[in-house]
């Protein structure tokens, strides 16, 4: 009996960090759990001024702005078109669609969705030992401290990712 009371500060001295890296674990992935994006959106791929095409939200619809091609200017040989896509956040994934199917639905322009999220890039960042953190070109879903990863359908960069709007009312099939 005299042993066991002779162990309990090591007892207790070991399973402080255990409990500390259980509580930093749960800190972590527990919000997942209870933290559900319910609103879906609609971005762009493309839409400098090297583009035919740029789409905004005008009135809750997305249009497709008149756009007249640069002249003969070097640095815009290569046409592109923008392409729309409709982001599902319950799935986490993307699919492209046309302008017709875009202007079916209403859509927020608002930064963030009613439900609090807003779409942010990801960073750089290094630290002495290991990289560390994501690339420009990724997206997430941001809400306070919880965020999650975006998969989009087509390659995006910093520059041609446009984000037009919140789908607001109605639900994708």
């Amino acid at each position: 009996m005299e042993e066991k009371k002779k162990n309990i500060p090591l007892i207790v001295a070991l399973s402080i960090p255990v409990l500390m890296i259980v509580l930093v674990a749960m800190s972590i992935y527990l919000p997942a759990f209870f933290i559900k994006p319910k609103t879906n959106f609609i971005y762009t791929v493309g839409g400098d001024y090297c583009h035919q095409n740029i789409y905004s939200v005008k009135n809750g619809k997305v249009i497709e702005d008149e756009i007249k091609k640069p002249e003969e200017n070097i640095s815009c040989r290569d046409y592109h078109e923008a392409r729309l896509f409709y982001y599902d956040v319950a799935r986490n994934a993307s699919r492209e669609i046309t302008l017709d199917e875009a202007t079916k639905f209403t859509v927020d322009g608002s930064l963030k969705s009613p439900d609090g999220f807003e779409i942010v890039s990801g960073s750089y960042s290094f630290d002495i030992f290991f990289f560390s953190g994501s690339s420009y070109h990724d997206k997430f879903l941001k809400k306070g401290a919880y965020s999650r990863k975006l998969n989009m359908a087509a390659p995006t960069s910093y520059y041609d990712f446009k984000f037009l709007g919140w789908v607001t009312g109605e639900n994708y099939g």
